[in-house]
């Protein structure tokens, strides 16, 4: 009786233990602490200076709900709840017409996902924002797999996804397999011709280039200055470079790419590598020892600064193509600190929200969406439901998680478990969709 009682709640009353989980995250980070990057952008948008280097909609995104008797950051947790909630409803209702093996578990599974989902979403980092759109535009082109009248269904997705992505931008590649995943869960591209696989295609082009241009059409609408975030990047290559390789010449040569940004006329290796850690490009930047005194090697170009930028760009590309192996050991080796990532947790202020925020706590504590515990994790899940899924089905979702994994450590600035969280739980939601389908129930 107990068992047929959860399975009434989980098929035809999904939306009461779904209110619940949401108004558990809600309470189990209020009140609500922004993160750095959001308070920046935030501020950033709201000054005189204007400038991109937390992107070109992000800012603006941040700027989009005022203070008011209820505070921004309530308005944001509502919305972000919203989105998340919309993203689990429509899922929970694309599995219930598809399957009935195992159903009971996967929607089980489906919750928890949604409420760890929600415990990062609130905690208001660009990398939140991301998975609680993208969250929601699987849901809504799940559901499009099943819904009599799809045309809507898909063109809210992708919008979602489009919004959702011009917060990391460079994950735009994982959109490929996304493509395949959609074609085998879809029972109607079974027997297209080769012109939809091609039309396919072409939107695989347009939605990674969208969220690129999106975000730099913004910049130009809300007249922003340019900051050159990617400076991030090619500081964090060219100083580990410089401090790692083995090869003289190479060493020397990234010193000279770095001397564009130098703090003094003659940057010294030693004194580069003595700030230089791997663990964030910010080290050789601003980053130091309360007992340090001296000033950090290399200064970030301010905004505006073409010329300076340009200098450094032609310099490191010639860094990056004149050495390439160099370049690629030093960014294995860089990617290898996502191995076993860390993350902070969050700060709760009673027993209650410490025992609502353990389960995400008790994740990033074991490092478990670091990439070496996550891939077991993959693979535990593979080989239990070998029997219920096909290997194919498997493989398209592991290339989604590499193909973001991939983009995040090309994009490495930080060993922050924080950016592949998104990427993690996206990953476990597509695992849901594998399965022997059957019957479609009635959910209404």
């Amino acid at each position: 009786m107990g068992s047929a009682f959860l399975s009434r709640i989980l098929i035809k009353r999904f939306v009461v233990p779904l209110s619940l989980t949401l108004a558990a995250a809600f309470y189990a980070l209020f009140p609500f602490s922004v993160g750095e990057d959001v308070n920046n952008a935030t501020q950033n948008f709201q000054s005189s200076e204007r400038n991109n280097f937390w992107g070109g909609l992000a800012p603006w995104f941040y700027s989009l709900f005022p203070n008011s008797i209820f505070g921004s950051d309530i308005l944001y947790a509502f919305f972000y709840l919203l989105l998340i909630g919309i993203g689990t409803g429509l899922f929970q209702k694309y599995l219930c017409k598809i399957y009935t093996e195992n159903l009971e578990r996967k929607l089980l599974s489906l919750l928890f996902l949604n409420y760890l989902a929600a415990l990062f979403a609130l905690q208001f980092s660009r990398d939140g924002s991301l998975l609680a759109f993208i969250w929601a535009s699987f849901g809504l082109a799940s559901y499009a797999l099943v819904a009599e009248r799809t045309t809507k269904l898909w063109i809210l997705s992708a919008l979602f996804y489009l919004i959702g992505m011009t917060f990391r931008p460079w994950l735009g590649l994982i959109v490929v397999p996304l493509i395949f995943i959609i074609m085998i869960q879809s029972q109607n591209l079974k027997n297209k011709t080769f012109k939809s696989y091609f039309l396919l295609s072409g939107l695989a082009l347009v939605l990674i280039l969208a969220p690129v241009t999106l975000d730099r059409s913004a910049m130009r609408i809300f007249q922003m200055e340019e900051a050159f975030p990617q400076q991030q990047v090619m500081i964090m290559d060219a100083s580990a470079v410089a401090c790692w390789s083995s090869n003289h010449n190479t060493s020397n040569q990234a010193l000279k790419t770095l001397q564009f940004l130098a703090a003094s006329p003659n940057l010294d290796k030693a004194d580069l590598c003595s700030f230089f850690h791997p663990q964030t490009w910010a080290s050789v930047v601003f980053y130091k020892s309360p007992e340090v005194k001296e000033p950090n090697p290399i200064r970030m170009i301010g905004a505006g600064e073409s010329d300076l930028y340009n200098s450094f760009l032609k310099s490191w590309l010639q860094l990056v193509f004149s050495n390439p192996k160099d370049v690629l050991q030093s960014k294995i080796m860089l990617t290898s600190q996502f191995f076993l990532a860390g993350d902070s947790s969050p700060k709760a202020t009673s027993y209650i929200q410490d025992v609502l925020t353990f389960p995400l706590t008790l994740t990033r504590e074991l490092r478990l969406f670091s990439f070496l515990p996550f891939m077991f994790l993959f693979f535990l899940i593979s080989y239990l439901r070998r029997k219920s899924t096909r290997l194919v089905e498997n493989l398209i979702v592991l290339a989604f998680y590499l193909f973001g994994f991939l983009s995040i450590s090309i994009a490495f600035i930080g060993d922050n478990q924080r950016y592949l969280i998104p990427i993690s739980l996206l990953t476990l939601k597509l695992l849901l969709l594998g399965g022997k389908q059957s019957s479609r129930l009635n959910t209404d």
